[in-house]
């Protein structure tokens, strides 16, 4: 009896339980072997378990080109016949040639693409990236946070994001600023330099002028005396 009310409850909570999960339903259209995209949208609803045995392989791959998510599948291509069926339609055997179907599939942040494959022949690439929340290039950009993307948004990842500082990150941020300081140090330096230098050439040049204007006068003046 406790056991028959416990798989009550867990059967009750189940929805809360999956409500927050997120999902791609990819709807694919198939045609004599031929797989094309229909429509694909980010859904919250509970994802497909994963399976082994299938014809096609569906998988998802990371900006990183690893492999996050892979599951085998088939393709029903049984016909639906209406009730009652006729003697003709019951002995029938003929299957589908065009169907399409749906596939639930794990959310992730930072999936690039959809493959589906057969025999590891890809069939059909589909681009997740307009759902990514994270790209992986290292870099904290503007649509990226630090909990949809802590790799690229934590600090020490090589990289001074707008939103890091020396005080902030300085294992990312240290050497920049270093050299940065560096720099305007030997700028001001460099400044400070040429201004001392062209004082004292200034006032060595005047010095060189009032002895000309002296040595020229006194000569007049001694002409004028002869």
């Amino acid at each position: 009896m406790r056991k028959i009310i416990f798989l009550a409850i867990l059967l009750a909570l189940m929805p809360a339980v999956f409500a927050d999960k997120l999902s791609y339903s990819v709807v694919i259209d198939y045609d004599n072997g031929a797989f094309s995209l229909k429509d694909i949208l980010l859904i919250k609803a509970a994802p497909m378990p994963a399976s082994e045995t299938g014809e096609y392989t569906a998988r998802i791959i990371s900006f990183k080109e690893e492999v996050l998510f892979e599951s085998a599948f088939n393709v029903n291509l049984e016909p639906y016949y209406s009730i009652p069926l006729s003697k003709e339609t019951a002995k029938s055997s003929q299957q589908l040639t065009k169907t399409t179907f749906d596939l639930l599939l794990p959310y992730y942040a930072n999936a690039k693409s959809l493959q589906i494959l057969k025999n590891n022949d890809l069939l059909l690439e589909i681009d997740l990236t307009k759902f990514s929340t994270c790209n992986e290039n290292k870099i904290c950009e503007s649509f990226e946070s630090l909990e949809a993307c802590p790799s690229d948004c934590t600090c020490g990842n090589r990289v001074c994001d707008a939103n890091e500082n020396y005080m902030a990150c300085s294992s990312d941020c240290a050497q920049v600023q270093k050299d940065s300081f560096a720099s305007k140090c030997a700028q001001v330096q460099k400044d400070s330099f040429a201004s001392k230098s062209l004082f004292i050439y200034f006032g060595i040049g005047f010095i060189i002028l009032v002895m000309i204007v002296l040595f020229l006068k006194r000569n007049y003046n001694k002409s004028k005396k002869k």
